[in-house]
């Protein structure tokens, strides 16, 4: 090639990577390039050939920048069909895209249609359809390049990319400016690799707006390849960003090597740790900096006893649950009606144990209706109406622990550490046998439990029976389980650290996971079953007898009634209440004639009786004083 007096060099310049297709029919030359990540249209071929496509704007939340790093200008995007002939593929390929429509250059000079790899990916992976193995060889060199780069792409998608993550179809989202935001998205996994953790990283083939940031993270593979999943998106831009429902958001890949690093710990204002993902809560404890810190490290290498995300249930095949009946007879009933506001809280709830496999969809002969409650946050509970099951159900003799007898194992203990499982009755499988006598109906569908239910007779007995068998030998003796809720106690840090990993161990084992929000570590006072525990001893929550605090003093017949019948349960607790009560009860065989003056005696016994209980109530263990 010259220039004028010079000679290029030869190989200074390649071959052009121009290919003939078709863009809605309209046949015309296109640059191939696999280095641009959209495809792009120029105005002057768009208003000439397909003006009928309606541009849609995108509000300048896409930022498209050329190599020399200069902005490139758009009107918006079309929806295209676009056709690549046989003589390119080796067999023909039609596909939809979307094309960015952008001014005509100034150089006077034709503009051209550029073809991203938005568009060259889609059309590989459906020329790897009906011809895996088979290029074709007969391109010209620059045209050959392209495949060559094409499926070398693929095959690395092939190799890692496992999965994609998409927002839900629930409507378009909106990120604020300059903000992060944690939005649940739905997952697709459509190969399982052989690793428990996946890599979730930014989407390579959807080009989300500029300024739109997606946070890379490890997570544990889902179980269900149409899982829910948390994703964090941050907005470094000084305006809003509207993303549409179901968009792609971040890929998930399989890892082949980790390598183990360790990060400082970063500390917020309540003292949680964060590490890896994990959020571990520390409270107000006097645990040294450099303990906090190693045992952060060591909980996060145990992350899959930790629940990820919303529906990020356990599942333990170590008990299942059988519901044995007394009478085998079905029994019907209808679906009871829902509030038309409540009705899409529903339908999302019943999608999401669907997606969970917590529930399966029913063709069973059983059916039992369902009760929706709300939450004191706004969102529903699902309740299922089990009395008629229960009824027919043979009660199961084990039996729950006495608390009271269960907490004296906690003296002498000095540190302690509250675990809660995340949902733990959906972590128990029930047995397949039975799921059917689980059905229940709604407006919205008939469906059957996988897992245990709530409501069920002899749920909490198979749940506890689980957690003591997990916890075996250590129970009693290093933690405390009562149903869902456990508790390791100790005397010293170092005896609190291992006895705290052993636990955690057990549980992997069984396949069980904790709730991140609701664990406590290394506390020297903590909430457990509605008491307040410390090396001080046992007293009761504040928060649990609030409503003896506020109590008025009855002053009718009826209210002195209902006060009556909880005296004995007030009376374990302070035993001087009882004789108040004995007073009560005297006072209510001449409540009628009682002057005035009287009654007020009594009114001011009953205050000085429960400003006693909230302010010296405390259980003194063995070895506590």
């Amino acid at each position: 090639m010259e220039h004028g007096n010079f000679l290029l060099p030869k190989g200074l310049v390649g071959e052009k990577c121009m290919s003939e297709t078709y863009i809605a029919g309209k046949k015309c030359a296109s640059i191939l390039d696999t280095g641009s990540q959209v495809t792009t249209i120029p105005q002057s071929f768009y208003e000439h050939n397909l003006s009928h496509l309606t541009i849609h704007p995108l509000s300048d939340l896409l930022e498209v920048k050329a190599a020399n790093g200069q902005c490139v200008p758009y009107l918006g995007y079309i929806e295209v069909e676009v056709t690549f002939p046989e003589s390119f593929f080796g067999a023909q390929i039609e596909l939809s895209t979307l094309a960015l429509v952008v001014p005509d250059t100034c150089s006077g000079s034709q503009s051209v249609i550029l073809i991203g790899t938005n568009t060259l990916d889609h059309a590989y992976e459906e020329l790897s359809k009906v011809q895996p193995n088979n290029p074709n060889k007969s391109l010209p060199y620059g045209l050959k390049s392209v495949l060559n780069v094409l499926a070398g792409r693929a095959k690395q998608k092939d190799n890692s990319r496992i999965g994609l993550v998409h927002l839900p179809r629930t409507g378009p989202k909106t990120i604020p400016a300059g903000q992060s935001c944690v939005l649940e998205a739905s997952t697709r996994v459509f190969s399982r690799a052989n690793d428990k953790w996946v890599l979730m990283e930014p989407s390579s083939t959807s080009v989300l707006p500029g300024g739109l940031l997606v946070t890379s993270c490890l997570l544990a593979l889902p179980e269900n390849p149409y899982s829910k999943l948390p994703v964090v998106l941050k907005n470094e831009t000084d305006h809003d960003i509207l993303l549409p429902s179901n968009v792609v958001v971040a890929e998930l890949h399989s890892l082949r090597q980790v390598f183990q690093t360790n990060p400082a710990a970063i500390k917020t204002p309540n003292e949680s740790v964060s590490c890896y993902g994990l959020n571990l809560d520390f409270g107000d404890s006097p645990l040294p900096t450099e303990w906090k810190d190693r045992i952060s490290q060591k909980l996060n290498d145990m992350q899959e006893v930790f629940s990820q995300y919303s529906l990020d249930f356990g599942r333990t095949d170590k008990v299942t649950h059988h519901i044995k009946l007394s009478d085998e007879t079905p029994f019907t009933h209808r679906a009871r009606p829902i509030h038309p506001q409540d009705l899409e809280a529903v339908r999302k709830h019943l999608q999401e144990l669907l997606e969970a496999g917590i529930i399966r969809e029913s063709e069973s002969s059983f059916s039992s209706p369902i009760v929706v409650v709300k939450k004191k946050t706004g969102d529903v509970r699902l309740c299922i109406d089990y009395r008629k099951l229960n009824l027919q159900t043979i009660k199961d003799a084990y039996a729950l622990p006495n608390l009271e007898e269960t907490l004296s194992a906690l003296a002498g203990s000095k540190w302690f550490s509250v675990l809660d499982l995340k949902s733990g009755y959906y972590q128990i499988e029930v047995a397949e046998s039975d799921k059917h006598k689980t059905a229940f109906v709604c407006p919205l569908g008939f469906w059957e439990f996988n897992r245990m239910p709530q409501g069920i007779t002899n749920a909490p007995s198979t749940f506890q029976r689980l957690m003591e068998k997990c916890m075996s030998d250590l129970h009693l003796k290093e933690v405390l389980v009562f149903l869902d809720d456990l508790i390791i106690f100790s005397d010293t840090l170092e005896e609190h650290e291992s006895r705290l990993l052993r636990v955690l161990d057990r549980l992997k084992e069984y396949g069980l996971k904790l709730s991140q929000e609701k664990c406590k570590f290394f506390q020297t006072s903590v909430r457990y079953l509605g008491h307040i525990i410390s090396q001080h001893g046992i007293e009761t929550d504040p928060e649990k007898i609030q409503s003896l605090r506020t109590w008025p003093t009855p002053k009718t017949l009826k209210r002195v009634a209902y006060f009556l019948r909880v005296r004995r349960i007030l009376s374990k607790i302070y035993p001087e209440f009882l004789k108040d009560c004995e007073t009560f009860e005297r006072f209510n065989s001449w409540l009628s004639t009682i002057e005035q003056e009287k009654f007020s005696q009594k009114e001011s016994r009953l205050s000085q009786s429960k400003r006693a209980i909230w302010k010296s109530l405390v259980w003194r263990l063995p070895g506590s004083f």
